[in-house]
């Protein structure tokens, strides 16, 4: 259980805030810029002058999932568990493997 929750709820919560399809779009950029981001910001604990390229892509991937989030008209879940940055995620892997491999 995670605070009380099954993994499942807590997909089950992420997907129901991320029905809108633009929401979903914007999700599937924005989380691999933050991904990138974060490695990035470890490589400028020990690289001068990297440290822009990550803050450019966490200002972008944030930028896109506010603005997903503002379409769909909800708040970002990862505002009431910071868990929905670990489930948000493996949705996009689940999503972006649908996409490719299209319907079944």
């Amino acid at each position: 259980m995670l605070g009380g929750r099954s993994h499942d709820e807590l997909m089950a919560q992420f997907i129901a805030a991320h029905q809108n399809v633009s929401n979903q779009n914007f999700h599937l950029i924005g989380i691999p810029m933050l991904m990138v981001s974060g490695f990035l910001w470890g490589v400028a604990l020990f690289a001068e002058g990297v440290w822009g390229w990550p803050a450019a892509l966490m200002t972008t991937g944030f930028a896109c999932q506010f603005l997903g989030h503002a379409i769909e008209g909800n708040r970002p879940e990862v505002f009431s568990d910071w868990r929905f940055f670990f489930i948000g995620l493996e949705w996009w892997w689940d999503t972006l493997r649908a996409r490719i491999s299209g319907p079944e």
